[in-house]
């Protein structure tokens, strides 16, 4: 009964928690995308504070790939938004983010200023986010929440 998400934890009196990822790497139907790669490809786009990818456990595909963003002040960013700065920037569409995960403050971050990624999966939940149209029902059937 148990999902291999290719996520690193730690047990401690019975609490689950997620420290890290076994690899970089989110594997979407076989496909493996490279998170920094995307998140690299997503320099520069206007209105963005800040931004990582991540992987998301999903039921259809083993793992989704999603993108976490702080919007600057006064900006508002779509998850098509950044779906069009991709493909313009010459990103293959087999590799484009399927969730957008709107943060309001900074992204957690090492000491040594290093995204930390499982937080973002653990962090996601409950914050506005928008989707890809595969997975309306899976989400809650709407494209913004």
């Amino acid at each position: 009964g148990w999902f291999r998400t290719g996520d690193l934890v730690e047990l401690d009196d019975g609490r689950l928690t997620v420290t890290g990822r076994c690899k970089e790497v989110v594997n979407r139907n076989g496909l493996k995308i490279s998170p920094s790669e995307i998140d690299q490809a997503l320099v520069g786009m206007p209105g963005i504070a800040e931004h990582a990818c991540f992987g998301m456990a999903d039921p259809s595909t083993g793992e989704r790939l999603a993108l976490a963003v702080q919007p600057t002040a006064g900006a508002t960013i779509h998850l098509d938004d950044a779906v069009g700065h991709l493909v313009a920037a010459g990103v293959a569409r087999r590799k484009l983010p399927e969730q957008l995960v709107i943060w309001s403050g900074p992204l957690p971050r090492t000491a040594s200023g290093k995204i930390i990624r499982s937080q973002l999966v653990m962090h996601a939940p409950g914050r506005p986010t928008e989707v890809a149209p595969r997975l309306y029902d899976d989400l809650g059937g709407g494209h913004r929440s």
